[in-house]
């Protein structure tokens, strides 16, 4: 009887050891890449989130400065409003359209309404004699209106540019933007504004209103002169730009339009108007 042979297999040590370095570096680059997975999702989540901050922002001072450009529209239209409403006391004044048309009428020069005939010229018609007598009252009136509404100085002017009523005892000749609006004025039949200007008075606007005609004249339904008012709007542009919505180191800027681009109005500067390159 012969014995089985029996084999024993003993695997080497480095046999043994492959398993747990390779179960090693499994465990490593799946941790690493649970790593770099969070990374890049904190990473995600951040940018995101900052986006979201951003849009949320630019939401928010989109709808702040919608209601401050709201708030000076209203603000510019109501200063233009109350301008206009005061206004029409003169313009629909039944006696002040009355002697506009009269004066609009007169064939003579209107100049000899406010100077009077030269010496030794004829007075002319009576018409223009009952005119000049009435000049004094009319130019009383008007004065009496600047002084209670706030103005600081009206002017009556006519279609061909004279002024013949006027608050002030020497009357300049209308400058060549003032007879800019005059003619707008004529042409359009609408109220026009001048750009606030800088004066020795302060900031003033410049307000030009057509007078028509009274309705049982007969004339053409057409301006027969135009109303020139001034007032001093500084304190007024001071208020505007006095906001509630504004943080601390914002400021609301207004602008204008002006012949040659834009201005800013800048009541706390020497020449309160500053050009604006465009």
């Amino acid at each position: 009887m012969h014995a089985k042979d029996t084999k024993l297999t003993i695997s080497s040590s480095t046999t043994i050891r492959e398993y747990p370095a390779a179960s090693r570096k499994k465990v490593f680059w799946f941790g690493l890449g649970i790593i770099i997975l969070v990374m890049i999702a904190a990473i995600v989540w951040v940018a995101w989130g900052s986006q979201l901050r951003e849009r949320e922002f630019e939401v928010n001072l989109q709808k702040r400065l919608q209601l401050m450009a709201s708030s000076q529209v209203q603000l510019t239209e109501a200063l233009l409003e109350n301008a206009v409403a005061q206004a029409n006391r003169v313009i629909n004044s039944e006696l002040f359209k009355l002697y506009a048309a009269e004066v609009h009428l007169v064939e003579d020069d209107v100049s000899r309404l406010v100077s009077g005939p030269l010496p030794g010229q004829d007075a002319g018609d009576e018409g223009l004699a009952q005119l000049s007598a009435q000049l004094p009252m009319m130019q009383s009136l008007l004065i009496e209106f600047t002084r209670i509404t706030g103005y600081t100085g009206g002017r009556v002017v006519n279609r061909g540019g004279t002024v013949y009523i006027a608050t002030d005892a020497t009357t300049t000749p209308l400058r060549f933007d003032q007879m800019g609006f005059v003619n707008d004025v004529l042409k359009s039949q609408k109220v026009k504004f001048a750009p606030i200007q800088n004066t020795a008075v302060g900031l003033v606007l410049e307000a030009f209103l057509p007078i028509f005609p009274p309705e049982a004249s007969g004339l053409d339904p057409s301006p027969v002169a135009v109303l020139m008012l001034t007032k001093v709007v500084g304190e007024r542009i001071n208020e505007m730009q006095t906001n509630s919505l504004l943080e601390k180191g914002e400021r609301a800027r207004l602008l204008q339009a002006v012949a040659d681009g834009y201005e800013e109005i800048v009541p706390w500067l020497p020449g309160k108007l500053q050009s604006i390159a465009t």
